[in-house]
């Protein structure tokens, strides 16, 4: 069962699997009770779980078809509260149609969410209150205490369920927080703030497949140099330069990434291979004119780059490949350069 990578995909499962539950289980007692109260010439009674049963059976048809399910829990909610009026209205059988109201407002909330869960919750028992004690001819005759215990009952089950409700809500909330850190953690090179090669191959996967991209692989000309005649601090500055500049001149579709040590990786979306080699160009040349300070001296620094067509997410693999030899023969002609062909 696939429940989705993001809070929102997976409330939507949560409640897509609430409703068919509800199907299962409501549509069995709807029918049952409806044949019932067709034996006992309860007609009306009858007819409106029939009704409800059908409503059961489409909402189903329609979940499945349903990419987001909200505007049916919606649906399917006001129907139940309309259920749960009739029933309280009519006794149901005997009166003991009260009762089942109660199932009925707690998959009521539960389908929806404890945000519109309130006001659904909040019309059943000013419905409640206002039907057991207002003294109208048209409900069913229930005793006092009687019209007293079903209030409070379901004043209690009402403040309970919606508790609990925003319990969930609130606390997935901290777990859904917490795991996105966690990801981000996990995803994202600490020194740069770019993707990493986790974070890279998790943004291509959830791609389209078919979106082509240029891959470019960015290599620092004689990055251990600066480590060692200035000291990891000073690399580290160089770095930091660069994946500023790359984030300067990537749309927001691109993918940025620190590929490890001094070699970065760019997925450039939108665009052809010429554009691109003249975008890396840029950047290159901008890198090479910045002034760095070490202990007083200054120093300049460049890259080497290779690139390569990738036609579609399922190349990646390969499109890194082909770069990677790209960048070997930037650095063989001399550095400082950026190879498109083999």
């Amino acid at each position: 069962m696939n429940f989705g990578n993001t809070p929102r995909q997976i409330e939507n499962e949560r409640k897509r699997i609430l409703i068919y539950t509800f199907v299962i289980f409501g549509s069995t007692f709807l029918s049952t009770f409806a044949v019932t109260s067709f034996l006992a010439e309860r007609y009306q009674l009858g007819f409106i779980l029939s009704f409800f049963f059908v409503i059961a059976l489409i909402a189903a048809k329609a979940t499945k078809k349903a990419r987001h399910v909200q505007p049916i829990a919606i649906s399917l909610s006001s129907l139940l509260l309309l259920l749960s009026i009739y029933l309280l209205l009519g006794g149901g059988a005997e009166g003991t149609g009260a009762y089942w109201t109660y199932s009925v407002s707690i998959f009521m909330v539960l389908m929806v969410g404890p945000h519109i869960g309130s006001i659904f919750m909040a019309l059943y028992m000013v419905a409640n209150f206002m039907l057991l004690f207002g003294n109208f001819e048209f409900i069913y005759p229930y005793t006092d205490v009687e019209s007293k215990r079903i209030v409070i009952s379901s004043f209690s089950l009402g403040g309970l369920i919606l508790m609990s409700e925003w319990v969930r809500v609130h606390s997935y909330g901290a777990i859904s927080k917490a795991s996105e850190d966690h990801r981000q953690l996990a995803n994202t090179d600490p020194l740069t703030g770019l993707q990493n090669r986790l974070g890279t191959k998790s943004l291509i996967e959830a791609k389209e497949t078919c979106n082509a991209a240029i891959v470019a692989l960015l290599d620092i000309d004689h990055f251990k140099t600066v480590n060692d005649a200035h000291g990891h601090d000073a690399g580290d500055i160089v770095l930091k330069k660069l994946a500023n500049l790359l984030k300067k001149h990537t749309k927001g579709g691109d993918i940025t990434a620190r590929w490890g040590g001094e070699e970065f990786l760019l997925v450039l979306y939108d665009t052809n291979l010429c554009s691109a080699e003249r975008l890396v160009q840029k950047i290159n040349h901008e890198f090479a004119q910045y002034r760095f300070t070490f202990n007083h001296q200054e120093q300049t620094a460049s890259f080497s780059a290779g690139l390569a067509t990738m036609e579609d997410s399922k190349q990646f693999e390969s499109a890194v490949s082909i770069a990677d030899k790209c960048l070997y023969k930037a650095k063989n002609n001399g550095r400082n350069k950026v190879v498109s062909t083999l």
